[in-house]
């Protein structure tokens, strides 16, 4: 989400297109905003949107794929937490 955040103020001020505006900020502040490679960010009805999280005001999430791979999480088989709790605070 913080990627369309940055690209709006580009739209805004007249790019042609997403990628218009991926290009000058790029030129301005020499990277480009994060998104994840599957997700495609578009310009509808004034408002920056992400296909597959929505947009800032009204986010979403994708619907859980058991077969996609899920970061770090893959790789943890089982998880185990302890706590103790001290009468002295």
């Amino acid at each position: 989400m913080g990627g369309l955040g940055r690209l709006y103020p580009f739209m805004l001020s007249g790019a042609k297109s997403v990628s218009d505006a991926q290009a000058e900020h790029l030129r301005l502040y020499g990277f480009y905003p994060r998104a994840l490679p599957e997700d495609q960010w578009l310009w509808k009805d004034q408002r920056m949107v992400s296909e597959d999280y929505g947009e800032p005001l009204r986010q979403s999430q994708p619907a859980f794929d058991p077969q996609q791979p899920f970061g770090l999480m893959s790789r943890i088989d089982s998880l185990q937490l302890n706590m103790q709790f001290e009468e002295d605070g």
